[in-house]
């Protein structure tokens, strides 16, 4: 190793957490890009929606993590910090208690659900059968992730998300493999199905081996090492944690079950086509906001409440503007995206769910931040009351909607009480329990991110008016050339001269010297 190359100052963890996430899911996000098509067109509208709606259903049985992995996350990285290994033990191993019961559970209940598809949806009847052995299979992939959680909650509490992402983007690599050839096969559900258990099964392995390897000190055991009152610590965490995130699958999977119920099955492909595009959206948030649940209860760890509260208010900062240009892109091109990649008949109807969803999607970023920020500090409690009525208007809305507006009116039903919970109660709630300003919320998290994305915006309008794309490759080659002013607009608009001044000192060499020259800047 030269002595330059000695000298060179080590990537902050946060950074390198950040950034593995994120390259993982770019390769999820281009492969799945590529392979959605395919799959829809090999499938047909009616089995990909079935395919779809199952996948929805049997996304409930997630509720039984119970937020257990969250509790074991938050316990293992203060007791880590204070080198108490034999307390972490004992919250790890109550937490493997609770997953296995919530494991046995899952299969049972997917076995129910599996018996009762044709009562609950519009199936076709040629389709019942495989749909009946995907939905066992799904279940059991469930209570895998089940298990899999206390082992993934303690590899999180080391913060080495980069382990956890490269794990993740070898088993991708696999599953998209696997689907491809069985498509080719001409298999159908349960095929898939069947792939969905594989990697799961993969990722519980894994996610074994790396615990074990970060944390040697951690005994790990089901029963005999825990006690009454640590279950019921973690009980405590996790039951406001799962209340929280019965929620949001209600608020983010309920539409294709709504869809699924009330309009032909076939009707869920146009919806999923938008809420994918979402997915992809919210992905990139993730990258930042589930780094953000250690950092501030390691900084609640050591008394650094002030940096907890600087964590959440930047990463709320930085979150909003790395993804305000995919929102603008959605919502002045989607349509025409949809266009060049589906197929025309796809682009007006999910092109305008997706412009729907968008307008929500607008706040989501700081959202995630704000609430996984007060579940690493164990103040979560307070969001409950506004998640749940927002999940109860967005049900009664989505009902009454579809019968109407058909699959925009369920986009419609999400849309309205997202925005009324996030910009709203969701602020308020968050500056009063962490003593912030509420208009230091509102700016840091939206504000300035929205003023900083205009010239980003009016170009691209521009662009999409007088320049439509003829291909995927000059839509692309149209949006990176255009983000160029959304990165202008972040830097001199929505960042401070502090954090201006910190951003340039984790540049590389060469860039720094580029934006001291004023050609990035």
């Amino acid at each position: 190793m030269s002595s330059r190359t000695a000298h060179l100052p080590a990537m902050p963890r946060p950074v390198v957490n950040v950034l593995s996430n994120w390259g993982a899911f770019v390769f999820s996000a281009v492969a799945s890009f590529f392979l959605a098509p395919y799959i829809v067109h090999q499938l047909g509208n009616a089995t990909y929606g079935a395919w779809v709606l199952l996948g929805s259903m049997v996304g409930y049985l997630g509720l039984l993590d119970l937020g257990v992995r969250g509790a074991v996350m938050r316990y293992v990285a203060r007791l880590h910090a204070a080198s108490d290994h034999d307390g972490a033990s004992r919250f790890a191993s109550a937490g493997l208690f609770l997953f296995s019961v919530s494991s046995v559970i899952a299969i049972l209940a997917g076995v129910g659900l599996a018996l009762t598809l044709d009562r609950l949806f519009k199936i076709p009847p040629t389709l019942l059968a495989e749909a009946r052995i995907g939905v066992v299979l799904s279940a059991i992939t469930i209570a895998l992730a089940l298990m899999s959680g206390v082992f993934g909650g303690i590899v999180t509490a080391m913060q080495r998300f980069d382990l956890l992402s490269g794990a993740e983007l070898v088993i991708e690599i696999l599953r998209i493999s696997a689907i491809v050839l069985v498509l080719r096969a001409g298999q159908g559900i349960v095929a898939l199905a069947s792939i969905q258990l594989a990697c799961g099964l993969l990722r519980l392995l894994v996610s074994v081996v790396l615990s074990r390897k970060l944390y040697p000190q951690l005994r790990l055991v089901a029963t005999g090492l825990w006690t009454r009152e640590h279950l019921h610590q973690i009980i405590g965490f996790s039951l406001a944690s799962t209340a929280l995130h019965g929620a949001a699958v209600v608020i983010l999977q309920l539409d294709a079950v709504v869809v699924g119920a009330f309009l032909p099955v076939a009707m869920v492909t146009f919806f999923s086509i938008a809420g994918q595009l979402s997915h992809y959206g919210r992905a990139v948030v993730d990258g930042i906001s589930h780094i953000v649940s250690p950092r501030v209860s390691a900084q609640e760890g050591k008394g650094d409440m002030e940096g907890a509260r600087r964590t959440a208010l930047i990463g709320g900062k930085i979150a909003t503007l790395i993804h305000l240009p995919i929102i603008v892109t959605f919502i002045l091109r989607g349509e025409t995206f949809i266009r060049l990649w589906m197929g025309p008949e796809y682009a007006a109807l999910s092109g305008e769910v997706l412009w729907v969803l968008s307008i929500a999607y607008w706040f989501i970023a700081g959202r995630q931040v704000m609430v996984t920020t007060l579940m690493g500090l164990n103040r979560h409690r307070v969001l409950i009351p506004a998640a749940w009525t927002e999940a109860a208007l967005n049900v009664t809305l989505s009902v009454i909607l579809v019968q109407t507006h058909g699959v925009v009116g369920v986009a419609w039903g999400t849309t309205i009480p997202f925005l009324i919970t996030t910009t709203a109660v969701y602020p308020l709630l968050f500056s009063r329990t962490l003593g912030v300003p509420i208009f230091a919320t509102w700016r840091e998290l939206w504000l300035l991110p929205s003023i900083s994305i205009v010239p980003f915006l009016v170009v691209t309008y521009v662009v999409d008016r007088f320049h439509a794309p003829e291909s995927l490759l000059v839509f692309f080659g149209q949006v990176a050339a255009v983000l160029l002013f959304a990165i202008a607009g972040a830097w001199w608009l929505a960042l401070n001269e502090r954090e201006r001044l910190a951003l340039r000192a984790r540049l590389p060499r060469r860039m720094r010297v580029l934006v001291d020259q004023g050609v990035v800047s």
